[in-house]
């Protein structure tokens, strides 16, 4: 399963500890679509207790009445047994966890997504602009081999998950001109059978 990454991961600057007392680095990312459906996929795989928590109502425009139920506009999953995942990037995978889910329980305005918010954590400072995507992956793959490939193409990457060399995901970067920006539109493609068939898509969210 697959999550697509920058330009839509945000770093947290806080400096955070594990369990064990080792440095770790949190980052949070909610706009790829695939967002509705990595949860339910990763947490079949790997199921665990989890605490919950609620958020405040939802942001709305003008005078409009918040959006909530019984006062609540999120609930945010915290996942004690953390879902182990890899973190795609120009290095190579790296070993990362999911620790919390947010999910919003109505649509919220501005220029925000309302895709479920993953919190997840590295032992890695890794640049977030680097980060291709994340996969989660429940059989063997030597994906301790995987890379990212070079490109002439700039608005195309490629990355390689089994260490053959041969590309098995792309990313097209493209943008359109929003109200106060461009804006960021991503797509990935797998290749499967000889053909690129789309995994995932992602745009910035306008302010409107």
């Amino acid at each position: 399963m697959f999550l697509g990454g920058a330009p839509f991961i945000q770093q947290d600057p806080e400096v955070y500890k594990d369990e064990s007392n080792n440095s770790e680095t949190h980052y949070s990312l909610d706009n790829p679509e695939n967002a509705m459906y990595f949860f339910n996929y990763t947490f079949s795989r790997h199921p665990g207790p989890i605490a919950l928590t609620y958020g405040p109502h939802l942001a709305h425009y003008d005078d409009a009445p918040y959006i909530a139920i019984e006062g609540i506009g999120s609930i945010i999953h915290h996942l004690q047994s953390k879902i182990p995942v890899w973190i795609l990037t120009k290095d190579g995978a790296v070993r990362a966890h999911i620790s919390s889910v947010k999910m919003n329980l109505g649509q919220e305005y501005g220029c925000v997504s309302n895709y479920p918010r993953y919190e997840f954590s590295c032992s890695k400072n890794v640049d977030p602009s680097s980060i291709f995507g994340l996969f989660y992956v429940d059989q063997s793959l030597p994906i301790e081999k995987s890379s990212m490939l070079e490109s002439g193409d700039d608005p195309v990457s490629y990355f390689d998950l089994d260490g053959d060399r041969v590309a098995d995901i792309a990313k097209v970067e493209s943008s359109f001109e929003g109200i106060t920006n461009n804006m960021a539109v991503v797509i990935w493609y797998v290749h499967i059978n000889n053909e690129w068939v789309v995994l995932d898509y992602a745009v910035q969210p306008d302010c409107t």
